[in-house]
């Protein structure tokens, strides 16, 4: 039966003073197999009360590598290149539509690597897609996003110069600037070689969170338009004011803007000079004073000719952009002659309304004709 290392010790003896030039040899042997059995890392040299003492160490228990989102976790070299793989990250955004029917409110989405979710493993490899990444090249997490601000998948990891910029949302105004959808590029990392190795600079170890965009305006009809733009320097969207002219008074009342309109009849009472005069408007005291102000409608008089007789002298008529008034159409003249036959006056007519001028006194006496 073979011997161990136990059975090579020297027979245990008594209270000695001196250890015997064959015992040493014997423990020095005993040492080495111990040295070729364990390393440094597996035993220890402990002081005790029974001198030193060889014990095993405890081994660590092996616990898995967690990774934070878009951690970077390996690198291969290919050719000129780099493979990339990263611990799956996903880009969440608030989803207004799904919170007001069911779920959680949001939308979740996983990137993809060349066409394949990055996490997703390979059915052979079992290793994560990796991304082929070039020398000054960052990564970065593109998204697409329509008008309003949602995600339009595919959601991408790529590569791509470093100084990339994202195209941003710009809501379209009436100037016809913005940008109705756009390409969000999120960094993640810069690789760059230096000295034959690679310098990483990481950017972003976390999920991706987005937020829609809260709203967009649109001028509706064919009218004057309220919503003027959104300046994108800075960020502000322009509405117009709204301003009243020529007797049209704009007020705010709390959620609203009324528009009144304030009118006046002139030519009357003390500014009349000579004869009388008659007021088209009906003051708005004339109103009913318990109606709303809004409720109630600009009212002017009406012109009408003359009542009485079938036929009226004066006349009114309704034009599509005038109401004329003119007399009964009647047109001639009278004229006045002496004895000789010479016309000595006249009086003259048209539409009805006398036209001819002057203060004459035309003196018709009696003419004697010959018999």
């Amino acid at each position: 039966m073979p011997q161990g290392p136990k059975d090579q010790l020297p027979q245990a003896r008594g209270s000695i003073n001196f250890i015997k030039r064959s015992t040493w040899e014997k423990l020095r042997a005993l040492l080495a197999g111990l040295e070729n059995i364990f390393s440094t890392r597996d035993f220890q040299w402990v002081d005790t009360n029974k001198g030193k003492q060889v014990r095993l160490r405890p081994k660590p228990i092996q616990k898995k590598v967690e990774y934070p989102p878009f951690a970077l976790v390996a690198t291969k070299k290919v050719e000129l290149d780099y493979e990339l793989t990263f611990e799956p990250g996903r880009v969440i955004i608030a989803n207004p539509v799904e919170a007001a029917t069911e779920g959680d409110g949001y939308s979740y989405f996983v990137p993809e690597i060349d066409g394949a979710p990055m996490d997703e493993r390979d059915a052979v490899t079992k290793a994560f897609p990796a991304l082929t990444v070039s020398d000054g090249q960052g990564v970065y997490c593109k998204i697409q996003r329509d008008e309003l601000g949602m995600i339009i998948p595919p959601v991408q990891l790529v590569a791509d110069d470093q100084d990339k910029d994202s195209d941003h949302y710009q809501p379209e105004d009436p100037e016809d600037s913005g940008n109705e959808s756009n390409h969000d590029l999120i960094r993640i990392l810069y690789l760059d070689l230096v000295d034959e190795e690679i310098e990483i600079k990481t950017w972003r170890e976390s999920d991706i969170q987005l937020t829609p965009f809260l709203w967009t305006g649109q001028n509706v009809g064919a009218a004057q338009r309220v919503f003027k733009e959104h300046t994108e320097a800075e960020g502000v969207y322009r509405f117009r004011t709204l301003k009243g002219c020529w007797g049209i008074d704009a007020a705010e009342d709390g959620d609203v803007i009324k528009f009144d309109l304030a009118a006046e009849n002139i030519g009357t009472g003390g500014e009349v000079t000579s004869g009388t005069g008659a007021s088209i408007l009906i003051e708005r005291a004339d109103e009913d004073p318990a109606a709303e102000i809004c409720d109630q409608k600009l009212k002017i008089k009406s012109l009408l000719n003359g009542a009485g007789a079938a036929e009226k002298q004066i006349r009114v008529t309704d034009g599509e952009s005038e109401i004329r008034i003119h007399g009964n159409g009647k047109n001639g003249y009278k004229i006045f002659q002496n004895c000789e036959g010479v016309e000595i006056g006249r009086i003259q007519w048209e539409d009805g309304l006398i036209t001819t001028e002057g203060t004459d006194i035309i003196i018709v006496g009696n003419c004697s004709y010959p018999t």
